[in-house]
This record gives structure tokens, C-alpha cells and sequence, in this order.
């Protein structure tokens, strides 16, 4: 799908993530939906915190583009508002529940599951790629098992 503005989808199939991965995935993604209505506060996150999270250097100028892309798309007319926001608001969603699956129920443990197997679908806006879609396939035990979702 293409949301105009030289921006496009992206899918990744059988994707390994660690959890620390999944976790600045969350972050990230938190970040840019809370402030999918304010521009200025959208490029500060993204230049302090988001563009790192999500593997890239932030710059002012690459965050203040993504920002402009998401903002614009945000505010079309053409429906992806809704969709963008659904969109990221689950892929946290699904995101935030992957990472507490991986933590397991006792700390005193450690992590129940070492990575994560997944699908994955990103907004690729000025060569960042933003998760928009994860389904979880399995987990990898600290004994190398995998076990299937």
C-alpha cells in the first residue's frame, strides 16, 4: 500500500527480534502516537529519542521530515488518519504484549524467552522504517527451543 507523499509499505517475514528490540520497537511507536497531533513535540521525540530507537541517527532535519510525512498523513482526508492511528496504536499494542511474554512471571528468573519470531510490516517514510503490523510466529527458550505461537 502506498500513502502517497514517497512514502510505502515494507514486510518482513520470519523476522528474529531480541527483546530489547521489541521493547524500543514499543517505545518508539508510543512515542510517535502520542503526539501524531502536534508537530513540533512529534520532531522532538523522534530527534531525542525515536529515530534511535528505531536503528537510525537523529538528526533535526531527518526527524522534522518524518515528522512533516506522519503529520501530513495523519491529517488526509483520504482515511489513513484512522488508520494510521488503529495501525499504531495495535502494532504497540501487540508489541507491548510480546515483550511482557518474553520477560516471563518471575524476575528472579530472568527472561522466559530469549527472541522473538515475527511478521512485520513497516511505513517506510525518508528511509525509516515505522512497525505498522507485528504478529508474533514464536519464541526461542534459553535452550534454543522454539515454541509456536
Amino acid at each position: 500500500m502506498s500513502y502517497g507523499y514517497g512514502t510505502y509499505e515494507k514486510s518482513y517475514y520470519d523476522m528474529i527480534f531480541s527483546k530489547r528490540e521489541i521493547g524500543d520497537m514499543a517505545e518508539a511507536i508510543e512515542g510517535i502516537y502520542d503526539n501524531l497531533e502536534d508537530e513540533e513535540n512529534l520532531i522532538t521525540f523522534l530527534r531525542r529519542s525515536g529515530l534511535g530507537l528505531l536503528g537510525f541517527h537523529p538528526t533535526y532535519g531527518l526527524a522534522a521530515s518524518v515528522a512533516n510525512i506522519l503529520i501530513d498523513i495523519f491529517k488526509d482526508d483520504g482515511g489513513y488518519k484512522k488508520g494510521l492511528a488503529v495501525n499504531l496504536k495495535n502494532t504497540y499494542s501487540r508489541l507491548f504484549k510480546v515483550y511482557r511474554t518474553m520477560s516471563g512471571t518471575n524476575p528472579n528468573q530472568g527472561d522466559k524467552y530469549v527472541s522473538c519470531k515475527a511478521d512485520m510490516e513497516t511505513l517506510v517514510i525518508e528511509g525509516v522504517e515505522i512497525p505498522v503490523y507485528f504478529v508474533e510466529k514464536g519464541f526461542e527458550t534459553r535452550d534454543g527451543r522454539w515454541i509456536l505461537v
